[in-house]
C-alpha cells in the first residue's frame, strides 16, 4: 500500500507540471526529426533503396520506435538517489521500514506510468495479440532491468561528489549503444552479436528491430539476457549500497 501511495503521488506530480512534459516531448520530436532528415539525405546520396537491409521506410520506423522508447527509459533514478546521498536526506529512508529500491521504483514507475501504458498499448496493436503481449511483457522486464542499472549507478553517489559528468556518459551510451542514431547492425555482424546484449540495446535497439523484422535471435533469448542483467545489477546494487551505507555520515558529502 505504501508503495502504491508513492507511485500515485509521483504520477500526480508528473501530470501537474505539464510544461515540463511538453518541453520533453518537443525536444524528443526534434531529435527524432533531425535523425530522420539525416538518414533521408544519406539514402538519397547513396542512390540505394536499402542500406544494410534497411529500406528508408524501415529506418524511419526504427528511429521513431527508439526515440519513443527513450522517453520511457529515463536516467532520473541515478540523480535522485545521488542527491539524497549528497544532501543527507537518505536518512529518512534508512529510518523508515521501507526499501530504498522499492521506494525509488514506485516513484519511477509512477512518473513513467503514462508513457509505459501508451507503449504497451502500441505494442499489443503492432502485432497479433500473442506477439504483442510478448513484446509488452518484454518491455516491462526491460523497464525493471534498466531501472536496476540506474540504481547501481546512483549508489556511486556515496563516493563521487559531482555526478553531472556521469549524465553525459550515460546519455552517450544510450545514443550509440541504444541505437537512437542508427541500428547497431551497422557495426557489422560480429560486433553486433556482442553489442546487442548490452543493457542500452535491450531497451531500444532490440525492440525496434523486433518490430521492423530485423532481430537476430528470438524474443525469449532477449528475455533471458534481461533477466541475467537484472540478477547482476541487483547483486551490484546490494554490494555497493551496503558498502556505501557503512561510510555514509548522513550529513551530505
Amino acid at each position: 500500500m505504501k508503495y502504491l501511495v508513492i507511485a500515485t503521488n509521483s504520477l500526480l506530480a508528473r501530470v501537474t507540471y505539464k510544461s515540463n512534459e511538453i518541453t520533453l516531448l518537443v525536444t524528443k520530436i526534434l531529435q527524432m526529426l533531425v535523425s530522420i532528415w539525416m538518414w533521408m539525405g544519406i539514402y538519397h546520396a547513396s542512390g540505394h533503396q536499402s542500406i544494410n537491409g534497411f529500406l528508408l521506410s524501415d529506418m524511419v520506423k526504427y528511429l521513431i520506435i527508439t526515440n519513443l522508447l527513450s522517453i520511457l527509459f529515463s536516467t532520473t533514478p541515478i540523480f535522485k538517489l545521488a542527491n539524497r546521498i549528497r544532501d543527507g536526506s537518505l536518512n529518512t529512508l534508512l529510518y523508515r521500514p521501507i526499501s530504498i529500491y522499492g521506494e525509488n521504483f514506485a516513484s519511477y514507475l509512477g512518473s513513467q506510468f503514462l508513457y509505459l501504458v501508451v507503449i504497451l498499448i502500441l505494442s499489443v496493436f503492432t502485432f497479433d495479440f500473442k506477439e504483442g503481449l510478448l513484446l509488452g511483457s518484454y518491455i516491462i522486464v526491460s523497464f525493471i532491468m534498466f531501472f536496476t542499472l540506474m540504481m547501481v549507478l546512483g549508489t556511486l553517489g556515496f563516493w563521487l561528489i559531482n555526478m553531472w559528468p556521469l549524465r553525459s556518459g550515460v546519455n552517450a551510451c544510450y545514443l550509440v549503444l541504444g541505437g537512437l542514431y542508427f541500428p547497431l547492425s551497422f557495426f557489422g555482424t560480429r560486433i553486433v552479436k556482442v553489442l546487442e546484449f548490452n543493457p542500452f540495446s535491450l531497451i531500444a535497439d532490440v525492440p525496434a528491430r523486433m518490430i521492423t523484422g530485423q532481430n537476430t535471435y528470438s524474443i525469449f533469448t532477449y528475455f533471458l539476457a534481461n533477466i541475467i542483467w537484472i540478477i547482476v545489477f541487483l547483486g551490484l546494487y546490494k554490494l555497493l549500497l551496503n558498502k556505501g551505507i557503512k561510510k555514509y555520515e548522513g550529513v551530505g558529502v
